[in-house]
């Protein structure tokens, strides 16, 4: 039966009262191959300091950068505001095929239909509505006694 990981014992620094060069020459001695491999080693303190270091350096200008950026966004903001409130209209009358006018209209009382006519300078009809009460004109007949 094959020993559990936990039963192994590995040392696990080994020729470590040689060279680089020395470890290197041993190793390939006594190695059946070589490969390349991919495992975690972990990180040495004045590494991890380094890192550390340089991560809050890199933080630091990170947002100054954020906050030039800003800055930029809210000018380019200001500058895009009115065209796209521009493209928004022309959008919106080319959707609509209509635009909306203010613009001095003249109010026409209609007494056959009872309708109030709004018509504009150059007499075309732009709105209507019915004629108010106030508006009617009633027809009064006096009958006439013969009296006179």
């Amino acid at each position: 039966m094959g020993k559990n990981q936990n039963e192994i014992k590995v040392e696990e620094f080994i020729f470590k009262d040689v060279s680089q060069a020395e470890r290197i020459q041993l190793l390939q001695n006594n190695a059946e191959r070589r490969e390349e491999f991919s495992y975690s080693r972990p990180y040495t303190s004045a590494e991890l300091e380094n890192m550390k270091d340089d991560f809050a350096q890199k933080s630091i200008r990170l947002s100054e950068i954020n906050d030039e950026l800003e800055g930029i966004k809210e000018q380019f903001k200001s500058v895009m505001k009115p065209i796209k409130e521009e493209t928004s209209k022309l959008l919106s009358g080319i959707k609509l095929k209509t635009a909306v006018v203010t613009e001095s209209v003249f109010l026409l009382a209609n007494q056959e239909d009872g309708t109030m006519e709004y018509r504009n300078e150059q007499g075309y009809l732009v709105h209507f509505r019915k004629l108010l009460p106030e508006e009617r004109q009633l027809k009064l007949q006096i009958k006439q006694t013969g009296t006179e």
